[in-house]
């Protein structure tokens, strides 16, 4: 009889335990998903968080919970909105258009948003755009920054970029090895020495003018249509 209580109470002592487990997993994220996230501690720039009411159609502090951002899906447009900030764009990971150009953003972290399909941040500060989560990207604009560096996805079988448009930026360097969907590259006005667009078979138009190529290979690229690749130091 006792060791059948022992037997009993260990099994009963066993589930009690895996009980607590779950419920400390569970519930800190049950109620950080039901906590009001339109405060300054998680959109500390007020004209983004003035974007973000108006994206999620509420009134000025009215409340709203990270669920709730998360199910919103479709373009969030925040240009011109003198914006210095977007942290909390993380919230949004349903978003497939994302368009912050024409503020004074310095960085973008969007590896929450993996759904962008396009991504519009031009006329910015950002010295880096990194789209390596965004695998099934689309088009990207993002001239008119001092960008240095473009990180893109490195996975070849789900990349589907189309639209880059990186004009009037500071790139030295601009991999394009992966880019087999490439139908459209304006890299003009940059620091551009070389360009390999041996991988871009479907590119049909091409702006790389004002750089310093002293080499443009197009041979593999038989459907461009139109290329424009003045002012370079092109020989050959």
């Amino acid at each position: 009889m006792k060791r059948r209580y022992k037997m009993l109470w260990g099994e009963a002592g066993a589930a009690i335990v895996m009980l607590a487990v779950l419920l400390y997993i569970t519930i800190p994220r049950f109620l950080a998903a039901a906590q009001n996230i339109n405060t300054p501690r998680y959109f500390p720039d007020p004209q983004f968080r003035l974007a973000v009411e108006k994206f999620m159609r509420v009134d000025p502090g009215e409340r709203f919970h990270a669920n709730d951002a998360a199910q919103k899906t479709g373009p969030f447009h925040c240009s011109n909105s003198r914006i210095e900030n977007i942290r909390g764009i993380e919230f949004f990971t349903g978003i497939t258009t994302f368009n912050c150009s024409d503020n004074s953003i310095q960085s973008l972290d969007l590896t929450k948003n993996t759904a962008l399909q396009n991504l519009i941040c031009a006329g910015n500060r950002l010295v880096e755009v990194d789209c390596m989560k965004q695998t099934g990207l689309r088009e990207l604009i993002c001239y008119k920054n001092p960008l240095r560096k473009i990180l893109f996805p490195r996975m070849k079988q789900s990349f589907s970029l189309k639209r880059i448009i990186c004009n009037s930026c500071r790139l030295e360097e601009l991999d394009l090895s992966l880019h087999f969907n490439l139908e459209e590259l304006d890299c003009s006005s940059n620091r551009l020495t070389s360009l390999d667009l041996s991988q871009c078979s479907s590119l049909r138009f091409l702006s790389c003018s004002n750089n310093t190529l002293g080499h443009l290979d197009i041979a593999n690229n038989t459907a461009l249509e139109v290329v424009w690749c003045a002012s370079n130091t092109i020989t050959a």
